[in-house]
């Protein structure tokens, strides 16, 4: 799990090595989960753009969790 709750600003080229690092978990069969609070700058980059559908995320540490668990 990746928490991103923190950042206070995310732009095109951090999402870009996002789905990079993701594209590297799954190559080796493993999962990332990106904890994105909502009304965040990261969570306005994660919904935009091509990447969504490809990504794990969450909007709390409980739903996080809950998505480690699921394959």
């Amino acid at each position: 799990m990746v928490d991103l709750s923190s950042v206070g600003y995310l732009d095109s080229m951090a999402l870009d090595r996002v789905v990079r690092l993701n594209k590297d978990f799954a190559a080796r069969d493993a999962h990332v989960v990106w904890l994105v609070p909502p009304q965040t700058n990261a969570r306005r980059i994660f919904r935009g753009g091509r990447a969504r559908p490809l990504l794990r995320i969450a909007e709390t540490l409980e739903g996080a969790l809950q998505a480690l668990t699921v394959s």
